[in-house]
């Protein structure tokens, strides 16, 4: 939201009270960039019940003329997970001459940038790759585009292409989730594009204690096989599902990570998804 100069700055300056200043400022940003991000989110979800029909819309196309073109881009990569369509989220408003800046993220079997080529007449410019990309476009052509994207994604989407899938690595039992494997699992380091971090799931287990929401929507519960007790944490899952029975039975896909509080170190799940039993 502001100049990434501000950042720079913070990493090379060598005086302790600029430190402090700068990253004071970052902070205020960043949670004045979170509260945006939210109220966008909120106002995206609602144009999409409203405006969207999934059965003819492959892409989600949105626009807000009071939205920020630095934030964009993250609530497009929310609003892409929630509804696993490709989205492309315009902020309008900005330069006084009926332009606005677009962000899209994409799902797996959507090439964004061809899918953008192929539009380019309704695009005053664009760029990106596969997975993300950017646009500037004028509002009076909004429709069109909208039009055009989702006919090349009828070509190319398939029903099932819309349908989200998770790759689980493999299946174990809490007891394999030991330091030693947390280490083990360090040495694969650094994760990114072409080496994910690794998912595990685990059949069988209920609730330790009644699910907590943190903040506005972090699920966190306490899972048990009956023998050993793990942290799971959801972020941005607290909606997502219903576990209201401490006697619920039901399988998680997650993460292993180490989370550091106070000093101490503790193995933490990080929830993917979960599949609940009857």
């Amino acid at each position: 939201m502001n100049s990434s100069s501000h950042s720079l700055k913070l990493l090379l300056t060598e005086d302790k009270e600029e430190a402090l200043k700068l990253a004071e400022g970052l902070d205020k940003s960043n949670r004045e960039r979170q509260k945006m991000e939210e109220a966008i989110l909120k106002e995206a979800v609602s144009k999409v019940e409203r405006e969207v029909n999934f059965k003819e819309h492959r892409v989600i196309v949105l626009y807000g003329d009071k939205w920020h073109p630095g934030v964009v881009g993250i609530v497009a990569s929310r609003i892409a997970e929630k509804y696993y369509r490709p989205t492309i989220l315009i902020a309008f408003g900005e330069d006084g001459l009926g332009r606005g800046k677009g962000s899209g993220r994409s799902i797996k079997k959507f090439h964004l940038f061809d899918a953008l080529s192929k539009c380019s007449e309704h695009l005053i410019e664009f760029g990106g790759h596969e997975h993300a990309a950017g646009i500037t476009i004028s509002k009076d052509s909004v429709g069109s585009f909208r039009d055009s994207i989702n006919a090349v994604a009828h070509e190319v989407l398939q029903p099932l292409d819309l349908v989200p899938t998770l790759s689980i690595d493999a299946w174990i039992s809490l007891k394999d989730i030991t330091p030693e494997l947390m280490k083990e699992l360090a040495m694969l380091e650094p994760y990114g594009t072409g080496n994910r971090k690794p998912v595990f799931a685990v059949k069988g287990l209920a609730l330790k204690s009644p699910p907590k929401v943190l903040g506005s929507n972090t699920l966190k519960i306490w899972v048990t096989d009956g023998e050993m007790t793990y942290e799971a944490v959801g972020f941005r899952k607290a909606l997502d599902y219903k576990l209201d029975s401490a006697s619920l039975s039901f399988d998680l896909a997650f993460t292993p990570s180490v989370n550091v509080w106070q000093g101490q170190e503790m193995i933490q799940l990080q929830l993917k998804d979960l599949r609940t039993k009857p």
